[in-house]
């Protein structure tokens, strides 16, 4: 009977334990030395991040990776001077390395040589606009809805010309467009399905006016403020769900976490959401650049391409970027492809090119 017991209480220790350990908050900092450098390691629930430091050497890395329980990640740092006078540092972790060159302490630029590479083979004209790449899916806006120039499909359903589209928002496969026919205010969404080329309908619960605008997604909830009307919506693309979310007090937006607005500062401060992705990218003085997560300094992606425009973001951290009359598929590696061309894009392109990935 004594032994019964005390397996019993073994067992029950046994799965406390279990139990303790796969739900211990699963962040750390670590602090230690590689290869002469300073490492400080992190892990926040979303992104291990990695600061290596030595004399006026100092920068950052961050990986998107599973959780492990195995700490002091770093496998290998190399940092050296080049004869152009910047420095050049390598970080290999989780098998793969990183590189970024270094002038100072402040400027970052990418170590590779920005090489765009030519697909010129490949070019071929659709409706006076020049294709180098038919591997994405892109959506030109006609006035009359949408066109898929790689499938040579037509989605329309303005009946009157609308050469603007000011209120059309992109979220996974979806491309989400206002009823135009409608004037002052709507209550009709379009709803194109990219992947499987369907267009469906979509009545809402609420009549929005057109002097709106999206304040950004998180967990597949589009959110959208009516100036007029002062009111903040969800939207479910999937389960053609909206929902009212503001009072009297405010709304929300989410900065990393959720933060409170007043109704004010909504309505006149176009409130917009600031992601925490793993690549965070911006353009200053024509220059596209991006930080790392949890970083804040800049690495100078492209050196050699102006850049008007960021159109959207892949799922692997690339970006499609307009400049000129062109748009480009940029690696955060910094190589970087032609994708299209097309006169017009040199004069207006707000909202009226979408690209996928397919």
């Amino acid at each position: 009977m004594k032994k019964i017991v005390v397996l019993a209480i073994s067992f029950i220790l046994l799965i406390i334990c279990v139990i303790v350990f796969t739900n211990k908050e699963r962040t750390y900092v670590l602090d230690y030395d590689k290869d002469g450098y300073k490492v400080v390691e992190r892990y926040d629930g979303n992104y291990f991040t990695f600061n290596i430091s030595k004399d006026n050497i100092n920068v950052d890395f961050a990986y998107e990776h599973k959780y492990t329980t195995k700490r002091k990640l770093v496998e290998e740092i190399n940092c050296y001077e080049e004869e152009s006078g910047y420095t050049l540092c390598k970080l290999k972790v989780f098998n793969e390395t990183k590189m970024v060159q270094i002038k100072d302490d402040k400027l970052y630029s990418i170590l590779y040589e920005n090489d765009e590479v030519k697909n010129d083979a490949n070019i071929k004209k659709v409706d006076n606009i020049t294709l180098n790449d038919d591997s994405s899916t892109i959506l030109i806006w006609t006035s009359y809805g949408f066109k898929d120039i790689i499938h040579n499909k037509e989605y329309n359903f303005i009946d009157k010309e609308q050469y603007d589209n000011p209120l059309t928002y992109q979220l996974g496969n979806y491309l989400l467009i206002p009823d135009y026919n409608q004037s002052k205010s709507f209550n009709v969404f379009y709803i194109i399905d990219v992947k499987n080329q369907k267009i469906n309908k979509w009545k809402l619960k609420y009549n929005i006016s057109f002097d709106s605008y999206f304040l950004g997604d998180k967990d597949n909830l589009i959110y959208l403020f009516d100036k007029e009307n002062e009111k903040e919506y969800t939207l479910n693309i999937d389960k053609k769900q909206m929902k009212k979310i503001s009072n009297s007090n405010g709304g929300i937006a989410f900065e990393g976490r959720e933060i409170n607005y007043s109704l004010s500062d909504l309505k006149y401060k176009n409130i917009t959401f600031k992601n925490n992705n793993i690549f965070n990218y911006y353009i200053r003085d024509n220059k596209l650049y991006y930080n790392y997560y949890g970083s804040t300094k800049e690495i100078n992606v492209i050196k050699n391409l102006d850049v008007k425009k960021i159109i959207s973001l892949d799922n692997k951290g690339n970006a499609f970027v307009l400049s000129g009359d062109s748009i480009y598929y940029v690696e955060n590696s910094g190589n970087y492809r032609k994708i299209a061309s097309y006169f017009e894009w040199n004069f207006s392109a707000d909202n009226k090119v979408f690209i996928f990935n397919n």
